[in-house]
């Protein structure tokens, strides 16, 4: 006779999905950086958020080598835009950046664009933000380093409200 652990089939054991890629979201708008984040967890990024440039920074470096990219709103109240530009390409020049500009930020977006930084404006798809951080991501990582499978605690996951 076979004992019943036996007879049943591992469905304790569930494979771990690869890492999407990593991706903080910097918004200062709290509705905009929670809706970005869960809208692209959904699309398979692993997204860290923060609501200022400190806590940004402060992220980044507690989680240097997950985060692969970063979306920024040019209108951070703590930390103008280009000044954050300039300390990551100083400090860490391979992670890239893409800085997000509403219809009334188009002064910050011109100090970022004078600096060399990516603006995208809105209105923008979500499919073409997605297409625009995907291809930032791969061009920094060409060699596949992104798609390294790890799991992180800080995953943002999706919820039932947005409102959050």
């Amino acid at each position: 006779m076979l004992c019943p652990i036996e007879n049943r089939p591992e469905t304790d054991i569930l494979p771990m999905p690869a890492r999407g890629p990593g991706l903080l979201v910097v918004d200062d708008d709290r509705a905009n950086r929670l809706g970005l984040a869960q809208d692209l967890t959904a699309a398979g990024f692993v997204v860290w958020t923060a609501p200022s440039g400190e806590v940004a920074v402060d992220t980044y470096l507690r989680h240097t080598g997950e985060i692969d990219a970063m979306l920024v709103s040019v209108a951070l109240p703590d930390l103008p835009v280009a000044e954050f530009l300039g300390w990551l390409r100083r400090h860490y020049p391979g992670v890239p950046c893409c800085c997000l500009a509403g219809v009334n930020d188009q002064a910050a977006a011109a100090q970022v664009k004078a600096v060399g930084g990516l603006v995208v404006s809105h209105p923008i798809s979500f499919h073409r933000l997605t297409a625009v951080i995907r291809r930032l991501i791969l061009d920094a990582h060409p060699d596949g380093d992104a798609e390294e499978s790890t799991f992180t605690e800080w995953q943002v996951v999706p919820g039932p409200s947005r409102a959050g």
